[in-house]
């Protein structure tokens, strides 16, 4: 996949938002047991398109709501929101980090599978792994077998770079520009045997994971 990464892209991303403010909860689902609620995962997508509309959140209160709704549809036990480094795509950092409860995991538990994660920004494509130990690919590298993962799903934070997003001085200053950039990833991942993923979490995993790049790009490129 071709592509550049500014190095001022991401300079004062971090100035954005602040962990210590998760900003408003998406409402819980109704259901009986988690992951097995379909017809209640897709409101969930409107909601978060609804809060992505809605002033005054923070960066970090939308990425927040957006990974929690991320590990509730995918019936996941944590989900992990990694930005590519500035200077470096081979460099990536967790930005976010929670677990099914929607409470943040501390540092020393920002334990997921680089291995996953770098296929996903390496390709710009998503990963899709509902049961890992099947994974002719994955199953045997170290990090699945000493998270005892089950399944696992990875999609990029990409975005569009046709001129038509930026605002109208930049565009007429604007260089021809490769089309995408992935900017990160989300990741979900699960030991649960009863909460293995589906091909509908996946479509709704990436339908997220498409509206946390285009917050992340807006709010960097307004700011």
């Amino acid at each position: 996949m071709s592509g550049i990464q500014d190095e001022s892209f991401f300079d004062g991303l971090e100035e954005l938002g602040h962990l210590s403010d998760p900003g408003p909860a998406l409402p819980q689902e109704k259901k009986s047991g988690r992951g097995d609620c379909s017809r209640c995962r897709w409101p969930s997508l409107y909601e978060v398109s609804a809060l992505l509309n809605t002033r005054g959140n923070t960066l970090d209160a939308v990425l927040t709501a957006i990974l929690d709704t991320t590990i509730e549809i995918s019936s996941a036990d944590r989900g992990f929101l990694v930005l590519l480094d500035e200077n470096d795509r081979h460099t990536w950092h967790v930005k976010l980090a929670r677990n099914k409860n929607r409470v943040s995991l501390p540092s020393d538990q920002f334990t997921l599978s680089r291995t996953v994660v770098q296929e996903v920004i390496a390709t710009g494509e998503a990963l899709y792994l509902p049961d890992v130990t099947a994974s002719e690919k994955f199953s045997h590298v170290s990090s699945v077998i000493n998270l005892e993962l089950l399944s696992a799903m990875c999609a990029p934070l990409v975005m569009d770079l046709r001129k038509g997003y930026l605002p109208p001085k930049e565009r007429r200053q604007a260089q021809p520009l490769p089309g995408k950039r992935v900017l990160g990833v989300i990741y979900v991942d699960t030991t649960s045997l009863s909460d293995t993923f589906s091909e509908e979490g996946l479509a709704l995993f990436e339908a997220l994971a498409n509206h946390a790049a285009s917050y992340i790009f807006n709010a960097k490129l307004f700011h």
